[in-house]
């Protein structure tokens, strides 16, 4: 992604919006969300953002009961 990056700011700033712009379209009609992970941002589908976030809801209240 850096290197998408990279070339992405040698762009005209007209050009760069347009870009970033068919991207988002393109994330939103594949139901994509972004996640971070040590500082770098991933765009993932939906269903594996919301497995993610299940896993650390039954992580937390097991932890919560005490079970290691």
């Amino acid at each position: 992604m850096g290197v998408a990056m990279k070339a992405l700011s040698r762009l005209p700033l007209e050009e760069q919006e347009r870009v970033l712009e068919e991207l988002s379209d393109e994330a939103r009609s594949l139901k994509t969300c972004p996640i971070e992970i040590d500082g770098v941002f991933y765009v993932i589908p939906q269903g594996v953002f919301d497995l993610i976030e299940s896993l650390h809801f039954e992580i937390r209240e097991l932890h919560e009961l005490g079970v290691p």
